[in-house]
């Protein structure tokens, strides 16, 4: 298992972008994890588990 926390600056247009668009935010999340191993058949693939935090 590994845990990671990335802050995104909600000042910069990219962020802007990611943070208006879950499905955007979702596909760059799912392509920092490209080497995923090939599951066998009858078996459930690993998961990412991500959330979006808002400022306290």
């Amino acid at each position: 298992m590994h845990l990671t926390r990335a802050y995104l600056n909600p000042r910069r247009q990219g962020a802007i972008k990611l943070l208006g668009n879950r499905r955007a935010l979702h596909a760059l999340i799912m392509g920092c994890f490209p080497d995923q191993p090939p599951t066998p058949p009858g078996q459930t693939p690993p998961r990412v588990l991500w959330r979006l935090d808002g400022d306290d």
